[in-house]
């Protein structure tokens, strides 16, 4: 353990040698390019003197430019952010750039201290335009602030804001219906909630929180229907699993609740939403709902379908299929059965028969998203 020890500390110490050489070398570099601009920065210090040589006059200038490049590297090429909204991870790196840049202007002002410069018929010196210059952008940043923070005032504002300078970005509409439903204000939500969908059809979040939508409105299969595309779209996620468990608990459906609140704990075992709600569901009397007991009732295409869902959401393919036929036996062109089947043979890994059932479901509905996906899934394993 010693010897383990005592190579981390010679390598802490050659990372150490490596950094102060990395620093020294920035340092030379800045003072040989300050030496290019025709005495715009000194050459020591002798016009801000600081007690020592020239190297030092410029240390903070590349300490500065160490500051802003070292800091962006985390976050820019070890974990890169994937969206731009990140931008507030620059705001540490801007520290060392101000530094570098307040000091290099300061070095140029102090160089050029006895020097006159005519303004509009006013002679000034390099200070004082420098300080004219430094008090302009002040306000203007002042200025700023002030418009930002009436946008940033509260959240909604905020997002309005977004809406209205980028019409077409999808998860800010989405964001600004989210809480525009929060509010109760269903009709102004519904109305962001289906422009998003424009431009982000298959965004899993903006489903869940139509279904939240359209199950706050009574709208039981628009509900499921977005509940599921959720899941289509993002079957690692358990957000769309929670919210659905969720909605099925509320109109009584407590056993698919129960089957889907698991299905989140097992995607994020530390999800205390749905740790509570899973405990909420069964403390509540148990109603079977499977699909064998709702068969008796069953004599429309649209009862088979919602019998096969069923039995797809609780793990039961095959008769996830034998309902997607008894709903074909009464309607042969329905496409949603065609899709149920072709969901059940990939679950089942029967890839051959999956993409002949999406096939059919296409020729059907050729705009249908879920069947186009469900086929891009089976045909992607078919070429593996």
């Amino acid at each position: 353990r010693q010897y383990q020890q005592n190579g981390v500390q010679a390598l802490q110490f050659r990372w150490a040698l490596k950094l102060i050489d990395v620093l020294e070398r920035i340092s030379s570099f800045v003072e040989r390019v300050g030496l290019r601009f025709d005495g715009c920065l000194p050459r020591g210090s002798e016009y801000f003197p600081l007690g020592g040589s020239s190297q030092v006059v410029y240390d903070p200038i590349a300490f500065g430019i160490f500051w802003f490049l070292g800091a962006l590297v985390p976050t820019s090429s070890i974990v890169p952010f994937a969206e731009v909204m990140n931008d507030h991870r620059v705001f540490f790196p801007f520290v060392g750039l101000t530094l570098a840049a307040s000091w290099a202007i300061a070095l140029a002002a102090f160089n050029r201290k006895d020097t006159v410069v005519a303004v509009a018929g006013v002679r000034l010196k390099p200070a004082a335009i420098l300080m004219t210059v430094c008090l302009v952008v002040l306000a203007a940043h002042a200025y700023g602030t002030h418009r930002r923070n009436i946008v940033w005032r509260t959240e909604e504002s905020l997002w309005l804001d977004v809406t209205e300078k980028s019409p077409q970005n999808g998860r800010g509409l989405m964001t600004y219906g989210v809480i525009q439903m929060a509010k109760g204000r269903y009709d102004v939500a519904d109305q962001y909630f289906t422009r998003a969908l424009q431009y982000a059809p298959q965004y899993a979040y903006l489903h869940v929180n139509i279904g939240v939508l359209k199950g706050a409105l009574g709208d039981a299969a628009e509900a499921e229907q977005h509940f599921r595309a959720a899941q289509q779209y993002d079957p690692g996620s358990p957000v769309s699993y929670y919210h659905y468990a969720r909605w099925l608990g509320s109109v009584g459906r407590v056993d698919e609740a129960i089957a889907f609140a698991r299905r989140a704990l097992e995607l994020s075992p530390g999800h205390a939403e749905a740790q509570q709600l899973l405990a909420e569901l069964q403390s509540r009397p148990r109603q079977p709902h499977a699909p064998a007991a709702a068969a008796t009732t069953a004599d429309t295409p649209e009862r088979w379908i919602e019998i096969s869902l069923t039995a797809y959401r609780l793990g039961r393919y095959q008769e996830c299929i034998d309902a997607s036929e008894k709903a074909l036996s009464l309607r042969p062109d329905y496409a949603e059965a065609y899709n149920n089947i072709c969901a059940a043979e990939n679950a089942m890994q029967r890839y051959p028969q999956a993409v002949a059932a999406c096939e059919r479901a296409m020729a059907l509905r050729p705009d249908f998203p879920l069947a186009r996906n469900n086929l891009a899934l089976a045909r992607s394993h078919l070429t593996k």
